[in-house]
């Protein structure tokens, strides 16, 4: 080609001159093969961006939705560890066992038990009397028997013998003291 045949013309966004086959349209305007490039690298930086800020809210709404599934599990856990609790504590107050009703032991009642306290305040007493017994069973009120002992007490025999023992036995009861049959043990044959 000839220089007269080559015709130029102006990059219509920076203004220099550019062979007519050199120049580039775009969006309808001749532009030099410089702009076209900075043109493209700004699109590129726009999308990059804009694709970059889209990826951060994406990452941002992906943590957020994280952090809400992980505080529905600590609620959950939470509320499943309160129903436990509540769960356990309602079986240990429910399986409590009763309290047991103590009964006062009343020596008139059961004369038999009695006497079994009798011989154990006897034994106690012979420990702590070197080996010697009391003269008569009054003597073992209030020390080893509670004054509950002391109405009864006529009701029994007693007797220390010489050998360091005693004999003690349930007397007759006088027709006039009862108040209600005594019963120390059901006779053979009779329903208890």
């Amino acid at each position: 080609m000839n220089p007269s045949e080559q015709h130029f013309v102006s990059c219509q966004r920076c203004g220099r001159q550019i062979e007519e086959q050199c120049a580039i349209e775009e969006d309808g305007l001749l532009l030099c093969g410089d702009c076209v490039v900075a043109q493209t690298k700004r699109e590129v930086d726009q999308a990059e961006a804009a694709s970059t800020k889209l990826r951060q809210q994406q990452r941002e709404q992906q943590l957020r939705e994280i952090r809400r599934q992980q505080g529905q599990r600590a609620v959950l856990l939470l509320l499943l560890a309160l129903a436990g609790l509540l769960l356990a504590q309602w079986v240990t107050h429910s399986n409590r066992p009763e309290p047991v009703a103590s009964q006062k032991f009343v020596p008139t009642e059961n004369l038999t038990t009695t006497q079994a306290f009798l011989v154990l305040a006897l034994h106690q007493y012979r420990q702590d009397h070197a080996e010697h017994l009391p003269e008569r069973l009054d003597q073992l009120v209030p020390r080893y028997l509670t004054e509950d002992y002391r109405p009864i007490l006529p009701r029994f025999r007693y007797q220390p013998l010489a050998t360091g023992g005693y004999h003690l036995e349930l007397a007759a009861i006088p027709a006039d003291d009862r108040e209600e049959p005594v019963a120390d043990e059901p006779a053979r044959g009779e329903a208890q």
